[in-house]
């Protein structure tokens, strides 16, 4: 797996903290001042059929570098065919997404604003749990009824998270849980529409 996390401001310092310990287990990994476009684009060419999880700021059409500039954007869908991608970063999941499922690739990405990972003592390992799950998982959905199934599970697990604090934490927190699956939109190729989730928010008005 290519590992992507910037870490440049409080959010995606938040999001490096939680899941930098993914760093021990990544093929290859570009974190903090490391995770820029050159070197990205250097792994994708290098590892063509590697899954890639990113922690970012993103848009509609591009994944923000450490340096806040472009990491990886509309431009480069022929690194990102042949291989599924996860990017926990605003709005990925809306312009990137059926682009690169049109070109033959899987995406992972959400429909508007998706808060970061908070680093919270009281949720960290909470949220720790779901991070391990999508990196262990994502790279498993090449089909509807396995995207469908992560869904569901990844639903279920923000769920069980959320209802363990939902008595104490914040309500950035709490939004977070939500965000995670509520968010998330997940493009096939082949497939119209997304995979999302029942109660799925979130999505632009164009």
């Amino acid at each position: 797996m290519i590992l992507f996390i910037t870490a440049q401001d409080a959010a995606t310092s938040d999001n490096f903290i939680v899941a930098g310990h993914l760093m021990a287990t990544a093929a290859t990994a570009l974190c903090g001042p490391t995770a820029t476009r050159a070197p990205l684009l250097a792994a994708l060419e290098a590892n063509g059929d590697q899954p890639f999880l990113a922690f970012s700021h993103g848009e509609p059409r591009e994944i923000r570098g450490h340096d806040d500039n472009l990491g990886i954007g509309e431009g480069d869908i022929a690194l990102l065919i042949n291989r599924r991608t996860y990017a926990h970063a605003c709005h990925t999941g809306e312009s990137l997404g059926p682009l690169v499922a049109g070109a033959g690739g899987i995406w992972f990405g959400y429909a508007g604003p998706v808060n970061a990972l908070p680093s919270d003592p009281d949720t960290i390992n909470l949220f720790r749990e779901i991070v391990d799950f999508i990196a262990q998982h994502f790279p498993e959905c090449d089909s509807p009824a396995l995207a469908q199934a992560f869904m569901d599970d990844l639903s279920a697990l923000t769920d069980v998270g959320f209802d363990t604090v939902c008595a104490t934490a914040s309500l950035e927190q709490l939004h977070t849980f939500r965000d995670i699956s509520r968010r998330l939109r997940i493009w096939l190729p082949g497939v119209p529409e997304p995979i999302k989730h029942p109660e799925a928010f979130g999505d632009p008005v164009l």
